[in-house]
């Protein structure tokens, strides 16, 4: 395994525990309307950073670069796994 590679399964594992606790959190308190505006926009929000993150990795050159596009690739399978956990809470456990 190469050193240090394991700060990107932290982001990713970090990313995806706060998403889906804040999900949760958020559905307990919000309306059920505001509830599914609030995660959309989170979603999409968390996205758009990460994606902008890797097309930025792009105009960076060298071992700079290549670690500003594993940073967005962690967070980017992050936020793709809490959406498919939370789908699949939703889908199982109801409320």
């Amino acid at each position: 395994m190469i050193e240090g590679l394991e700060i990107f399964y932290f982001i990713f594992l970090g990313v995806t525990a706060f998403i889906i606790i804040l999900t949760r959190i958020s559905k307990r308190y919000l309306p059920e309307q505001s509830y599914y505006m609030f995660v959309s926009a989170g979603y999409a929000a968390i996205t758009f950073v990460s994606l902008t993150i890797i097309f930025v990795s792009f105009t960076v050159m060298g071992w700079k670069g290549m670690g500003f596009g594993l940073l967005g690739l962690s967070i980017l399978a992050g936020t793709v796994s809490a959406i498919i956990i939370n789908g699949c809470m939703t889908f199982f456990f109801g409320r």
